[in-house]
């Protein structure tokens, strides 16, 4: 799982991409994430269900809801990433909800016409108001669920290359160390280590590909100080060793 903090600090943001549809690991962030199929046929996994997406289907994912892509470039989607300050009286509407199901009807003309922040805006809102009328929730009590997997996401961001343990990371925020393990596991669905060392070893193919350091070397810019460590987990990851990987690219 990766956390990507380009679309959970940036308050006002908006993005639209129309694309073919793409395989993307599971990731999440805070900010509402719309993907809607115009042609063919698009698999995307949100928490833990599966939706099969057909010409006119879309779905809304919410903050912090764990999602994935898995497709072969056989579809024509578009993609819009909007930050909840962008639509306020439905971001305020849903802060205790969890949509039962993210699948929903929303047909798209193309091409789109989002010339300025108004028309953006507009179109936020038109998804989210679509969304609503079909949409069955379950309300969750107001708690710090949300404001603490985002410090403690952030942190790990922030802290990766170094020394990123659980142990400093609950110190940095104030919570207990038994809570924040226990918290992190259940809105992770991951060991706080375990997501620590897969966001380290995400950029070492790229080092591997393009540069000539040794092994030794690349595990340290990822931020591994031990080197059997690099190794188990790129294999984990990649399915072989990094020296192997680097022969074959």
């Amino acid at each position: 799982m990766l956390f990507e903090r380009t679309h959970s600090e940036v308050s006002n943001e908006f993005s639209a991409t129309v694309c073919k549809s793409f395989s993307f690991p599971v990731h999440l962030h805070r900010s509402f994430e719309f993907f809607g199929v115009t042609r063919g046929m698009a698999c995307v996994t949100v928490e833990e269900k599966e939706y099969t997406l057909s010409a006119g289907e879309a779905v809304l994912i919410f903050l912090y809801q764990t999602h994935a892509y898995a497709n072969d470039n056989s579809a024509d989607v578009v993609m819009l990433i909007f930050s909840p300050e962008m639509v306020p009286a439905f971001y305020n509407h849903t802060a205790r909800k969890t949509p039962l199901s993210n699948l929903f009807a929303f047909p798209l003309e193309q091409p789109l016409h989002l010339e300025n922040s108004c028309l953006q805006i507009a179109l936020a809102y038109k998804i989210c108001g679509t969304f609503d009328q079909t949409a069955s929730y379950t309300v969750e009590q107001p708690d710090k669920r949300h404001n603490l997997l985002h410090q403690l996401l952030t942190y790990v961001d922030k802290n990766y290359k170094g020394n990123c343990t659980l142990e400093e990371a609950a110190k940095s925020l104030n919570y207990d160390y038994t809570y924040v393990a226990k918290f992190f596991k259940s809105a992770s669905g991951i060991p706080f280590r375990t997501y620590v060392n897969r966001l380290r070893i995400q950029n070492a193919p790229f080092l591997l590909e393009t540069t000539s350091e040794p092994v030794s070397a690349i595990a340290e810019a990822c931020g591994f100080t031990c080197v059997r460590t690099f190794d188990r987990e790129f294999k984990k990851a990649f399915g072989m060793s990094p020296q192997a990987y680097r022969r074959r690219n």
